[in-house]
């Protein structure tokens, strides 16, 4: 079932990345105001683009714009004087996290814009269209251009460029993973998912009625070593990531869950964590560690060029 599950996953982004960057044809309906692409022999209806009327779409479905993954309710517009791009606004309690390219920094945004830049010629604009009901995104390239690609950006006073973007839901699932079989199932998180200032709190507001005594002294400690003996490290799933974290467990709220009489807490005191790569001859996918206010220090792995890097116990 993983390996089907993967092949479609494949099978998707294929078919995006076809659409994205192919050579394609903007015709409009003789007897209305609609316009068509055409891509790879595909006839879609364009929603929003250079020639449309509208100016805006709000996404009914989930789609992939610029790379991201982006969720119902988000709001797509074009952008006065710069044809090359579209913004999108993310609904509420949604952020787009990546790569600031310029500093290396983590950052986030709830807005931002993808861009067609055309590398060699001139003449690159985006469009959205959709195809049996599924929303597509993608350049529409002009006979001067023969390479065009699409960058996401976060809005603001620099506009930097961000590699390595995706969308979190934060008000999605935070719970603690109790069975071993399910570290398979989970992305690890990494170093710029767990540097993320949103991302933090929430994790804090959560963790937070798990701490008991000597919090003082958990947070100043600098590793799982140094912390107080009181606290063992357990793997929470933090929307769809999976992370070690120091819990007291000593809570009396905690004896009958199969997380600390399973055994998960003193093999884990001990860091007996390991970051997996699924992809066979890829390298990465090695265990890090940060300190996070009012946390504590946590766990993570960097995946690096493992494109499916798993945290196990």
């Amino acid at each position: 079932m993983k390996t089907m599950a993967n092949f479609f996953a494949t099978l998707i982004v294929g078919i995006f990345l076809i659409l994205a960057c192919q050579k394609s044809e903007l015709a409009s309906s003789s007897d209305s105001d609609e316009i068509f692409v055409t891509v790879n022999g595909q006839k879609m209806k364009v929603l929003l683009g250079e020639a449309t009327k509208n100016t805006f779409v709000i996404l009914e479905k989930e789609s992939r714009q610029g790379g991201l993954l982006l969720p119902i309710g988000t709001k797509i517009e074009k952008i006065i004087d710069d044809p090359n791009s579209f913004q999108y606004t993310l609904p509420e309690g949604y952020i787009t996290i990546g790569k600031n390219v310029r500093t290396g920094q983590s950052t986030y945004t709830t807005a931002g814009k993808t861009t067609c830049s055309c590398s060699s010629g001139s003449g690159c604009s985006p469009y959205l269209a959709v195809l049996s009901g599924t929303t597509y995104s993608g350049c529409t390239m002009s006979k001067t251009c023969s390479s065009c690609t699409q960058r996401n950006s976060r809005t603001g006073a620099d506009n930097a460029e961000m590699i390595d973007s995706e969308v979190v839901n934060l008000n999605g699932e935070i719970s603690f993973i109790t069975e071993s079989t399910d570290f398979s199932k989970i992305q690890a998180a990494n170093s710029m998912f767990v540097a993320i200032e949103p991302i933090q709190k929430k994790l804090a507001e959560f963790i937070a009625a798990f701490h008991g005594t000597n919090k003082e002294a958990l947070y100043k400690a600098t590793s799982i070593e140094t912390m107080p003996k009181n606290y063992a490290m357990a793997t929470l799933n933090l929307f769809g990531k999976a992370l070690l974290v120091p819990i007291d467990k000593d809570l009396n709220s905690l004896l009958g869950n199969p997380l600390t009489n399973g055994g998960f807490f003193e093999r884990a005191r001990v860091a007996a964590v390991t970051c997996k790569c699924e992809n066979a001859g890829s390298k990465g996918c090695t265990k890090g560690s940060t300190t996070i206010p009012f946390v504590g220090t946590v766990n993570y792995c960097d995946a690096g060029g493992c494109k499916t890097c798993t945290l196990n116990q």
